[in-house]
């Protein structure tokens, strides 16, 4: 059974003197293995709240006036990064890195048997799935005398 992974964030800053006095915030939005499409990413501060999101690439970025701000990033199936302070600064590059792990979601596992099982068997069952056992290594499932069915 899949573990759930926090998330990551890490932030370069660069100056740009070609943003005459506005700032920059970039965003990129990735997994383990890929970049991360359609990321929402929302910016709060001082006369500002906005949601951006990310392209296909994951990225996005923001100009505006130097302000200070929260950056929330967050997708279906992952653990979303909260930076409560980024200070956006006039002629610098924010980028912000940010690497999501995955989220465990929260859908119902159900399961069916040919027969009643006992109480033990059940515990023994979730114990098993509980603790990254596969289920084809659950006897009663590789017997088939019962199986899981995950809903959506």
């Amino acid at each position: 059974m899949p573990k759930d992974i926090p998330s990551l964030h890490q932030i370069d800053i660069k100056n740009d003197s070609l943003l005459s006095g506005f700032a920059m915030l970039k965003v990129l939005a990735i997994d383990s293995k890929q970049a991360i499409p359609n990321v929402n990413v929302t910016i709060t501060g001082a006369n500002l709240d906005t949601t951006i999101i990310t392209g296909l690439a994951g990225q996005t970025s923001f100009k505006s006036k130097p302000n200070i701000v929260k950056v929330a990033i967050f997708h279906d199936g992952y653990n979303s990064v909260q930076i409560d302070t980024v200070e956006l600064n006039a002629n610098t590059i924010t980028r912000i890195t940010a690497i999501l792990g995955s989220h465990l979601m929260t859908n119902p596992v159900r399961l069916y048997s040919k027969r009643k099982l006992s109480e033990k068997e059940i515990k023994e069952i979730t114990d098993d799935l509980n603790n990254d056992k596969h289920e084809n290594e659950i006897k009663l499932i590789k017997d088939k005398t019962c199986y899981l069915l995950n809903e959506i």
